[in-house]
């Protein structure tokens, strides 16, 4: 791991996570993984190609400033509050994507939807 990647990594502050149809738990802990697996990347490219004696960050989330989840249309209720309570908790921005009308379901969740601004997608074609 980490034998395929160039310098870019370093810089890789986002992960783009698409959602499946599981309880929040399932859903954090994924994404918990992803986090851990990004940092693992860039602490071993350091030590093989830098030469420097990197740690681990204590928390994923450390060098993360965006998640982008898409398919959210298959989330249930408790997987967004959990997404919430993520963006609450930490300086992290997220980006949700989902299928038009998402925010007619999510409008009957307020305390979500004041945190969500839209922006319909306009394919060129």
């Amino acid at each position: 791991m980490g034998k395929n990647v160039d310098s870019r990594i370093l810089n890789c502050s986002t992960l783009f996570f698409t959602a499946p149809a599981v309880k929040a738990t399932r859903m954090m802990s994924d994404i918990d993984i992803l986090g851990h697996k990004l940092n693992m990347v860039k602490v071993i490219y350091m030590r093989e190609n830098m030469n420097q004696e990197e740690t681990f960050p204590d928390h994923w989330d450390e060098d993360i400033d965006l998640i982008i989840v898409d398919e959210i249309d298959r989330l249930k209720m408790q997987n967004l509050e959990q997404l919430r309570d993520m963006y609450d908790q930490s300086d992290i921005a997220m980006i949700l994507i989902g299928m038009p009308g998402i925010e007619k379901r999510l409008a009957r969740y307020p305390q979500l939807y004041s945190r969500i601004g839209f922006a319909p997608f306009l394919a060129r074609w």
